[in-house]
């Protein structure tokens, strides 16, 4: 390290350091520093469990098929319902259990897409890592 210097009225400094640069001729690289990479795994880490977001919308749709369900079975046991009563319960329990299982397939489909995402950039760092001997 330089000892500062005060001539100019600013403290000026050097440090040492040691990069491996590549030749020109072969490959390109840029440095990057420990903290800087280890910071990004860890917000790949952070990613990789992402916050419920659909799972809240299919469940409740769920329920609301399971009520309408066991709604039915007691309008039909009880025999003294309005005729509009029985179809209403029905279309509401078909309806909201086709749209649970979109919404829980559509989640599935995201979920797996995410998690490829992650895998494809955590098997890119960890080449790089072995490409400099066991780690950065």
């Amino acid at each position: 390290m330089t000892p500062p210097s005060r001539s100019t009225g600013s403290l000026n400094w050097t440090r040492d350091e040691q990069i491996a640069v590549p030749s020109a001729d072969r490959e390109r690289r840029m440095a990057v520093r420990y903290h800087d990479w280890q910071r990004i795994k860890r917000s790949l880490d952070r990613i990789s469990h992402p916050l419920p977001k659909l799972e809240v919308v299919f469940s409740f749709l769920f329920g609301i098929a399971a009520t309408s369900g066991f709604s039915m079975v007691a309008a039909q046991a009880a025999q003294t319902s309005s005729p509009w009563v029985m179809p209403l319960y029905i279309a509401i329990f078909v309806f909201t259990s086709a749209f649970g299982v979109v919404f829980l397939w559509l989640d599935r489909k995201l979920g797996r897409t995410q998690s490829s995402s992650i895998q494809e950039i955590r098997d890119d760092m960890d080449s790089v890592e072995r490409m400099f001997g066991g780690g950065i």
